[in-house]
């Protein structure tokens, strides 16, 4: 038994250094300059710590949202103030949810849903920036 423990501790170790190293590298998507196409339309998405804007395609119509991170690989995004006023349509209690899936040099594959629609958006951020 003792012997069976000693072969899987190295694998166990291995996993855990994997999931490890997976968490850190979404840290350099937490800040900078993004594009993602989804839907056909490009949007470049500018992050800092706590705000995320959103412009898309070549409109000059943008959309801001408050940030809050889980870990490394999870936040929300909340509209704004002035994103509110701008979009009257769009609800006050709306909670966006981003969970980075799988991080490549300086793309990461996202999985996007919400506290009020049941679809799910998968896509790719490239960051640019």
């Amino acid at each position: 038994m003792l012997k069976r423990l000693l072969l899987l501790f190295p694998v166990f170790l291995l996993l855990t250094i994997m999931l490890h190293a997976q968490s850190k590298d979404c840290v350099k998507f937490r800040t900078g300059t993004f594009k993602m196409i989804y839907a056909g339309k490009t949007a470049i998405i500018t992050r800092d710590a706590f705000i995320q804007t959103e412009q898309i395609d070549v409109s000059h119509i943008t959309a801001t949202y408050n940030i809050k991170w889980f870990d490394n690989c999870t936040y929300t995004l909340t509209p704004t103030v002035t994103t509110l006023s701008k979009f009257p349509n769009m609800a006050e209690e709306l909670i966006i949810t981003v969970q980075i899936d799988k991080v490549s040099k300086n793309n990461c594959l996202v999985t996007t849903t919400s506290n009020l629609y049941n679809k799910v958006l998968k896509g790719e951020m490239e960051k640019i920036n």
